[in-house]
């Protein structure tokens, strides 16, 4: 967990990459002291095994596509950091597999508060927590300028990256937060919400906020939380006041606010789509590689800030679709998720997470980020665990239903 809050970067070069985070060598310690293991002696726990084939998806047309693609690289590149992804699904889900639904939340909320205190001794320029610059950029130029600024006037993260990024990983925890805090009575876990969305909130990542908030209250529309939307109603006025405070605080949050509330960022990202629709006509069916620049099109470095589009650009409009297709599953399996009411609704705090994912995916290009994308599959191997584990707690509690002879 604390490898995962604070993934830091150490820049030595590896095969194809120029760095390796400290995340990477705890999950290669996790296949070497869980997985195989466990692969050896026929126990590998796969936590759901719709779940897993579903993750595994994108994985396999990843590999598929290296037979047509424009940067085998790039594309080599790729299909390493879903395997990352996956190994981050297994060792998680094989981790937690013996412990109680409450340690694995316990563990989560020591996941958030770790990653926000690094975020703040960050924003407090303590040495070591300064941004990790990517090698590419100039130091000294308008681009490098508008990194630093964004990064300390929006809550950032040194390791995982800028505000976008952070706020993603964060939303996810939102609603599963709170739905265990609902079940279980315990006013720690609403607080632990409250305190998640409000770091959301200052990321001042406008797409995650709003799809965070859609997806909050999609989840709070169900019968059994009618009772909590006063509670959220006030818990928004409160993110306001604190909102307000770290405005006050930190002078940089103004011109940035400027920044955001102008449309040249709408505008940008339209022209990015606009360029992408371009390159999938050219390349309709087979795409150009997993995590390839489409033809080399200076515009799309960075992607085209849309998730569902950017696959379509790597795979073609089937395998893409077989790749937007595994996170709308994903939503509907946890959505159907078998069990009790409680277990049902804790699978249903993590299906809206997921739809808030989804929401925010079409504006931000943090599934595209390799770091972020280990991140996801470790919330998804989170969210398994702690359902398996509420499962086997409820099935313990159950009467057997004997009745002893006299």
């Amino acid at each position: 967990m604390a490898c995962a809050a604070a993934p830091a970067r150490i820049w030595v070069p590896v095969g194809p990459f120029a760095s390796f985070s400290v995340l990477e060598v705890a999950l290669f310690l996790g296949v070497a002291l869980l997985l195989f293991p466990a692969l050896w002696v026929r126990k590998l726990e796969v936590g759901s095994t719709s779940v897993f084939l579903l993750l595994l998806l994108p994985l396999i047309v990843a590999e598929c596509s290296i037979l047509w693609s424009q940067d085998l690289n790039a594309t080599v590149k790729a299909v390493i950091i879903w395997s990352e992804a996956v190994v981050a699904y297994l060792v998680v889900v094989n981790l937690f597999k013996r412990c109680y639904a409450r340690i694995v939340m316990k563990s989560l909320a020591s996941f958030v508060l770790v990653s926000f205190v690094i975020a703040i001794l960050a924003i407090a320029r303590v040495p070591g927590f300064q941004p990790q610059i990517p090698p590419e950029m100039v130091l000294g130029s308008p681009e490098h300028a508008a990194f630093i600024l964004s990064f300390y006037a929006r809550l950032s993260h040194p390791f995982m990256g800028l505000s976008n990024s952070y706020a993603t990983v964060l939303s996810f925890f939102v609603m599963p937060f709170f739905a265990w805090g609902w079940i279980t009575g315990n006013k720690r876990f609403f607080w632990t919400s409250f305190f998640t969305f409000t770091a959301v909130v200052l990321t001042i990542s406008r797409g995650v906020f709003a799809a965070t908030v859609v997806s909050c209250v999609l989840f709070l529309l169900q019968r059994r939380l009618a009772r909590a939307i006063p509670y959220f109603i006030l818990a928004f006025v409160m993110m306001g006041a604190v909102f307000y405070g770290y405005y006050t605080l930190v002078p940089a949050v103004h011109s940035t606010l400027l920044t955001r509330a102008s449309g040249e960022n709408v505008d940008i990202r339209f022209h990015k789509a606009h360029i992408g629709l371009q390159k999938i006509a050219q390349r309709p069916f087979i795409g150009y590689g997993a995590d390839v620049v489409a033809g080399g099109e200076k515009d799309l470095q960075g992607g085209v800030h849309n998730t569902f589009l950017q696959q379509i650009l790597n795979f073609g409009i089937f395998f893409g679709w077989i790749v937007n297709g595994v996170l709308m599953l994903l939503a509907w399996q946890f959505w159907r998720w078998p069990g009790s009411n409680d277990c049902r609704l804790l699978a249903k705090a993590v299906a809206f997470s997921i739809v808030g994912q989804m929401i925010a995916f079409a504006s931000q290009t943090s599934f595209e980020g390799s770091l972020l994308r280990v991140l996801f599959y470790f919330s998804i191997g989170s969210a398994v665990a702690f359902l398996n584990a509420y499962a086997a707690e409820e099935q313990y509690r159950k009467p057997t239903g004997l009745v002893m002879d006299n």
